[in-house]
């Protein structure tokens, strides 16, 4: 009897054995393969046609740091191939290729109290924002220096140079104001009753207004020819952002929504017909190429909340060429991957648009990237 239960027991303990080693062998190979997940997908082509992203095999070269402090106020250089940007802790400005090369400073000053600057398109003008003085015109050239008083609240030079726009208010009430560089000149085109504007020049023979209303915390964004036709495109939007077109002809708008969502769209000022882009980026971080449907925009891997923009958090992006039209999209490259964590704080577009350059909100150094 109990070797008959032995037997028993041996044939379940076979069988069971059995039956492991079998699927071992065969049938674990025809289990369906685990899919291979990556962070996110691009689309490429067609718009709504997803294509994995690249994978560890497919090399994505990353931008690399081109200056060795922080840097703020980046424009190109009038020499080919190189950038001139200031230190926002001294006021000093330095000129280096865009590989990082041959470095140099360019004025060795210390400015006390600065804040930012804005370049004239020669190069050779700015006018820079500081704690006490507000806006100081300065000429490289002539060595000029002008303060342009403290109740200029956006300043902006024309695409030529040869004048500037600026949003003044005071005691006597609130205008728009066309003037020369030094402010010598000045005639008011536009009075009004608002209060505070940001200024920008896109066009020949336009400006470009984002009004914040302080009552309902919310934006309307206009244009205004230099005679004084005031245009509104879009109004009552939170934190709008544009950047136009080289032409002024087009521009990419960013807001959001009544449900917090960022938004972005591309509007023909021609025409006034407006087209949503499906991506998570920032108007102010983008760059327009001479193609007019093309540019490239810093894309958040995270959703971007208007909190977060308000608090200044932290956020990786990825950097994409984007066609307006088309709806395609080209991974140029992705944040982290390989090199240092990427948020976009001023972007630049190099001349040749063989380069882009930009500062970084995670370390506030400059960034060159080769197209």
């Amino acid at each position: 009897m109990r070797s008959e239960k032995i037997i028993v027991v041996l044939v379940i303990v076979f069988f069971s054995v059995s039956g492991l080693l079998a699927w071992y062998l065969f049938g674990r190979n025809n289990a369906p393969p685990r899919p291979n997940l990556t962070r996110a997908n691009i689309t490429d082509g067609a718009k709504g046609s997803p294509t994995a992203s690249p994978d560890a095999k497919t090399r994505i070269p990353s931008p690399a740091p081109i200056s060795g402090g922080k840097a703020i106020s980046i424009t190109a250089s009038s020499q080919k191939g190189r950038v001139l940007y200031y230190n926002p802790e001294t006021g000093i400005v330095t000129e280096t290729d865009f590989n990082g090369s041959n470095s140099i400073i360019i004025s060795p000053v210390k400015l006390p109290g600065f804040l930012r600057t804005i370049w004239s398109p020669n190069k050779a003008e700015v006018i820079s924002e500081f704690v006490s003085s507000r806006f100081r015109y300065f000429n490289y050239t002539t060595k000029q220096s002008v303060n342009l008083g403290s109740g200029v609240r956006s300043i902006v030079f024309s695409p030529d140079g040869s004048q500037i726009a600026y949003f003044l208010k005071n005691s006597e009430g609130s205008g728009i104001y066309l003037a020369s560089p030094d402010n010598q000149e000045s005639k008011k085109i536009l009075s009004t009753r608002f209060s505070k504007v940001q200024l920008l020049w896109p066009g020949k023979n336009f400006l470009s207004l984002v009004v914040h209303d302080e009552q309902t915390d919310l934006e309307s964004l206009f244009t205004l020819t230099l005679e004084g036709r005031l245009t509104k495109i879009l109004e009552n939007l939170s934190h709008i952002e544009t950047a136009w077109s080289r032409e002024g002809e087009n521009v990419i708008i960013s807001f959001f929504d009544e449900r917090d969502a960022l938004q972005t769209v591309r509007y023909t000022v021609a025409t006034g017909e407006s087209r949503e882009i499906d991506m998570e980026s920032r108007a102010s971080q983008c760059a327009w190429t001479a193609a007019a449907q093309v540019v490239l925009c810093a894309v958040s891997q995270t959703p971007m909340s208007s909190a977060a923009l308000e608090n200044k958090s932290k956020i990786a992006q990825d950097m994409y060429e984007i066609d307006s039209e088309l709806g395609t999209k080209k991974l140029l490259f992705s944040s982290g991957s390989g090199g240092s964590k990427i948020q976009i704080a001023e972007l630049l577009l190099s001349p040749a648009e063989d380069y882009l350059i930009f500062t970084n909100v995670f370390d506030e150094r400059l960034y060159g990237f080769k197209r």
